[in-house]
Parts: C-alpha cells; structure tokens; sequence
C-alpha cells in the first residue's frame, strides 16, 4: 500500500481526492517541517510551488515513487536528481491557465490607468482626479513573449479592448502564432514595436535575465511590462534603473526572485520610494476557487491513473 503525503491541502480537499485512499494511507502534511518530518514514509506527495523538493528534500524521502505538483511550473522540483532517483514529477500545465490570463489583464490594467496608485493618494486623503492621468488600450500593440495557453487566452482577452497582439515563441511556427490571430515576430521586433509587453515564458538557462539592459534599450520609451511568469525572467537591476530614467513607465510583477521575497531588489526599491508606478502581488494570478479545482484535480487523476495500472 502507498503512503499518500498531501503537502499542498488547499488544492486537494476530500472531494478532490475521492476514492484516492483505496490505494493507501493518505496522510497531511500542515507546514514545511511537517513535510520534512513525514516525508520519509511517504511513496508519493502531492504539493504545490511553495513546495521546494530540492537535493534535499528529495533525499528526506527515500521511499519517494511520485512528486506531484498542482502548478504548471515545475522549477521548484530538482527534476534531474528526481529522474536520476526513479521518481516520476507530474505537474498539471494549462490548468490555471484561465485565471492567470484574466489576472494578466488586470495588472495591464490597473498599471496603464494607474488605479493603485490613485488608490494610496486617497488613502492619504487627497482627491486628484487629474494627477493619475492614463492611457486607453484601443489601438495599442501587445507583445507577448511565449505564447502557451496562457498567453493565447490574454490575447483574446485583450483583443476585446482593441488591442493589437504580437508574439515570440521559438518553440512555434508562425503558422501556430498566426492561426490564433497574434503576428508571430522576433524577440528584438517584439522589444521594439509593443506598447506594452507581457511575459509568459518558464525559467530555464536560456530565460534566466531575459530582460535585462540590452533587451530595454530596444523598447518604446514608456512601455509597460508585465510578469506573471516567474521572477528570474527579469533582471532587477536593469528593471530599477529604467524605471527611474522613465524608459519604463510602469510594472507589475505577480512575481519575484526568490519567494517569500527576502532580498527582492525590486520590492525594496518601492519601500524606498526609488520608482513609482510598480504594482507587486503575492504570486496570486492563479488563485481562483476554480483554478484550485482544476490543478488539484488533474495531478489527483494523474496519480490514480499510475497507481491503477500497477494493481
């Protein structure tokens, strides 16, 4: 019988997990020194990205046949050491992908229309309805980088406003981009023709500071950037500096490097007041009650279809 460790509740509750006992104990893990702790009688676990099974964790749990993780993202799993260890990694790619997308263009825009920053200015009791001036989406360009599910869904979202989609994504042919209505171009024409551009891509080597310096230095001077898809994809450092010489003209980033943000350059150049105009939010894109259903869901079936074939 296997040991069922549930890292993640929230996105396993018991009607999620159904019939998922008949195949073995299934136990709670309420933190992380609870995972620690109980990891080690565990076959599988069933998590989410705060979840980090590094070496380390990998190693606390000898017995581990399956990590199973509701997210698309899969960095948060060392999945070299794990494959190297015989233990399967499922994730559930797609399953969030309506909340993230609808999250995406929220950020858009309460970034362009500068909504939370009009917000704290009330807080602080004034009342300026001229000194938050915006501007309209209809007849902006959009660049995409990736150009996954995710992305597809913003710019169909998008186009409802008016906007005009282009897309990066060398992982597909022009005709996929260009069946979905977005022109398919280059990163550099992308840097260079978008109003406003919105990150869709995982991290990987080749993604790790994909905007940086060079990458900014090609776009329109007041573009707006979006990051709803992990922190490393941007080089703070750059981000900071085009942000105070204007070439930026605003941010919002659902993410950071390294979360919960110890050491964020970014967030810290907010709490001093260095740059204007950033919105930063908890890694909530995906967090909708249906989103939840539909992540748990899928890496529950995932893991009821491998342990069927084995009885």
């Amino acid at each position: 019988m296997e040991k069922i460790l549930i890292a993640a509740r929230e996105f396993y509750p018991p009607h999620i997990l159904g019939d998922l006992n008949k195949y073995g104990e299934i136990e709670i893990a309420a933190n992380h020194q609870e995972l620690l702790n109980k990891i080690k009688h565990a076959t599988i676990v069933l998590g989410w990205v705060q979840n980090k099974f590094n070496k380390q964790m990998i190693d606390a749990g000898p017995k581990l046949k399956i990590i199973a993780t509701a997210s698309a993202g899969v960095n948060h799993i060392d999945q070299e050491y794990a494959k190297m260890k015989g233990i399967i990694v499922l994730n559930a790619p797609g399953c969030n992908s309506r909340a993230v997308a609808e999250f995406t263009v929220g950020l858009m825009l309460s970034l362009i229309r500068r909504i939370p920053s009009s917000f704290e200015d009330v807080k602080r009791g004034n009342w300026r309805p001229l000194e938050f001036t915006g501007y309209e989406l209809e007849n902006k360009t959009m660049g995409l980088v990736g150009f996954g599910k995710i992305p597809k869904t913003v710019a169909q979202i998008a186009k409802g406003f008016g906007v005009r989609c282009i897309a990066y994504d060398p992982y597909l042919t022009k005709k996929d981009i260009e069946d979905f209505g977005a022109k398919s171009v280059t990163l550099e024409e992308l840097m260079e023709g978008s109003d406003i551009i919105s990150l869709h891509t995982p991290l990987s080597r080749e993604t790790q500071n994909l905007i940086g310096e060079k990458q900014i230095e090609r776009m329109r001077n007041g573009v707006y950037i979006i990051n709803t898809s992990r922190g490393e994809i941007v080089d703070d450092t750059a981000m900071i500096n085009s942000l105070r010489k204007g070439k930026i003209a605003g941010y919002a980033c659902d993410v950071l490097v390294g979360e919960p943000p110890t050491n964020s350059l970014v967030l810290k150049a907010v709490n001093d007041k260095l740059v204007d105009n950033v919105i930063i939010t908890s890694h909530i894109a995906h967090a909708t009650e249906e989103a939840f259903e539909n992540c748990g869901s899928f890496v529950v079936n995932q893991v009821k279809q491998i342990l069927s074939k084995k009885t």
